[in-house]
């Protein structure tokens, strides 16, 4: 059972609530218990802060789930808690079976007795990446090798194939690239990857995790094309409130884009008063690479005048902001 350990007046519980219900609807083994009402229970459960997101394996262990915080995700890793950290294929028919099984799958070819030390090293990897990626292993004569499908941000390309495993950490780095999303978010964890990356970046910022999860379907395709030279990154505007003002976006205007160049510290903020599309962001960047559109100069934006939010979520969340909403700590 997926638990997620809530305290509703609190902003992140707020956010989870519309995903929640979607993992919900979707699967007979996820619930949710509201700690006020449940303050005994969720502090045996050593639930200190929230939302918490929990697995419960029914012999007694529980997980803590890390992953981000959308429908697609929590459902993929349920789907992943019901195998084995590594399935044993027997055969093409089920190794072309488990290809499209997740997002990402990886796949081990490897000889019974020859390669019974990559068999352990793959094993190792697979016990840490279980809750991200799905693992299996089909014996074969053939030279060994390791196949990742990215079915999630590269589907239809041929897989990234590793056949030189002499290195110890050969394994887990090919894993590890694999697993990379093509639009990651930004968190605490990865902040300092991302400023560090070499490369521009993109950002899409909005308080609302379901409208992330959307903007990521539907700039797939741009991300895909720009990645040697950007990187497409969502942001929580609840949880980098003060990132939305030094990038030179107005905060009541959201969701919103914004480039910087942390090499050369210039930013580009996205007008706010146009309309976000994969087609206008494309448009945008290739702007800003050709020289027509100037860093911004640290002067305050001017105001945006809509006279209505600026997307459905935000009328659908309007008058939930809690003013104890400071109060209470995220779990991530």
């Amino acid at each position: 059972m997926l638990v997620a350990f809530i305290e509703p007046t609190t902003a992140a519980c707020d956010a989870l609530e519309p995903v929640w219900a979607r993992v919900e609807e979707a699967s007979d083994w996820a619930i949710s218990i509201d700690c006020v009402r449940n303050q005994q229970l969720c502090k045996d459960y050593g639930v200190i802060s929230y939302p918490a997101i929990r697995l419960l394996d029914g012999d007694g262990k529980m997980t803590p789930y890390r992953g981000p915080r959308t429908s697609n995700a929590i459902l993929s890793y349920l789907k992943r808690a019901e195998r084995p950290a590594v399935t044993k294929l027997e055969d093409e028919k089920a190794v072309t079976a488990f290809q499209s099984a997740d997002d990402v799958v990886v796949m081990a070819q490897l000889h019974p007795t020859r390669d019974a030390h990559l068999q352990t090293l793959f094993r190792a990897v697979a016990d840490r990446y279980w809750d991200r990626a799905s693992f299996g292993t089909i014996a074969s004569i053939s030279p060994a090798a390791v196949v990742c499908y990215s079915n999630r941000d590269r589907a239809g390309e041929p897989p990234a194939i590793l056949s030189d495993m002499t290195a110890v950490d050969a394994i887990p780095k090919f894993v590890e690239k694999c697993m990379a999303p093509m639009i990651g978010e930004l968190t605490r964890k990865t902040e300092g990857k991302y400023l560090q990356s070499g490369k521009s970046l993109v950002y899409y910022f909005s308080p609302y995790a379901l409208e992330r999860e959307e903007y990521v379907a539907s700039m797939r395709t741009v991300a895909r094309k720009y990645e040697e030279y950007l990187l497409f990154v969502t942001v929580d505007a609840e949880e980098y409130a003060d990132m939305v003002s030094m990038l030179g976006l107005r905060p009541e205007a959201l969701p919103a884009v914004a480039v910087q160049n942390p090499m050369y510290g210039q930013v580009f903020p996205y007008d706010q008063k146009k309309e976000l599309s994969p087609q206008s962001i494309e448009k945008f960047v290739t702007q800003i690479a050709s020289g027509k559109v100037k860093p911004w100069d640290g002067m305050p934006p001017p105001p945006v005048n809509s006279g209505a939010s600026s997307s459905p979520l935000e009328a659908e969340a309007e008058g939930k902001h809690k003013e104890n909403e400071g109060n209470a700590h995220d779990e991530l």
